[in-house]
């Protein structure tokens, strides 16, 4: 019964990673706001305005868009019964102070937060230190 339960649930996750991050336009950003941890970035501890860094993030992020999962297919597929709480928080900031993409940066992970069909939802992607790494040095962040 346990095999056959692992063989119903391998199955199922084989659909898992299929979301696709929402990238917003260069146009529509009007600052990156970066904090510590996972809390509000409204304080942030770094601010970046310079469009060709901002222009260079998206495009780095832009490599990473394909293949999230839900929180529920990254505890599935981890073990995590929550997600680790995130290392730092970058907010990608629109003229009228809207939060137009949020990510968060873990040991061996990227995490985000997306609106889907009016609810909020939490999107995870497992990537290298390395990865994450070239995130940071674009946006100028100390590594963690």
């Amino acid at each position: 019964m346990r095999f056959l339960t692992y063989i119903v649930v391998t199955m199922l996750l084989v659909g898992c990673g299929s979301e696709t991050l929402y990238i917003p336009a260069q146009t529509d950003i009007q600052e990156i706001n970066i904090c510590q941890g996972s809390s509000n970035c409204n304080i942030g501890k770094s601010r970046i305005n310079d469009q060709k860094v901002i222009a260079s993030a998206l495009e780095e992020t832009k490599e990473y868009s394909q293949s999230w999962q839900t929180e529920l297919e990254m505890a599935l597929t981890t073990g995590w019964l929550t997600y680790p709480s995130a290392n730092d928080t970058v907010v990608f900031k629109g003229r009228d102070d809207t939060m137009l993409l949020v990510l968060w940066f873990g040991t061996g992970w990227i995490g985000s937060v997306q609106i889907k069909e009016g609810k909020y939802t939490k999107l995870f992607k497992r990537v290298s230190a390395e990865d994450v790494k070239n995130l940071r040095r674009i946006l100028s962040m100390q590594a963690s």
